[in-house]
């Protein structure tokens, strides 16, 4: 007899709960993935899997969170370095 799968409630809100501050990456049409992948590696110093997982996640959702700090000027510096290529960045202070 088959079972059924129930959905899982899945948390889906950003953040590390720690009440510091994050950099949230918004999709747009005109950078490649490529760019958005070279990037994050450059800025955050992570994997190209790892930042070919947040531009898919910004392409898919529209935004990602990639970088959380506790000091928002940390979190300003990596937001303006990603943005010199054109995409729209945002620090955000999580709750």
């Amino acid at each position: 007899m088959p079972s059924v799968l129930e959905k899982p409630d899945i948390d889906n809100s950003s953040g590390t709960g720690t009440g510091g501050f994050c950099v949230v990456i918004y999709n747009n049409s005109h950078n490649t993935f490529e760019e958005v992948i070279q990037v994050l590696c450059r800025t955050l110093g992570i994997t190209e899997d790892s930042a070919e997982l947040h531009a898919w996640d910004a392409h898919l959702r529209g935004e990602a969170s990639v970088y959380f700090s506790s000091s928002e000027s940390d979190c300003q510096e990596k937001a303006d370095k990603i943005a010199s290529i054109g995409m729209r960045t945002e620090v955000r202070e999580e709750a």
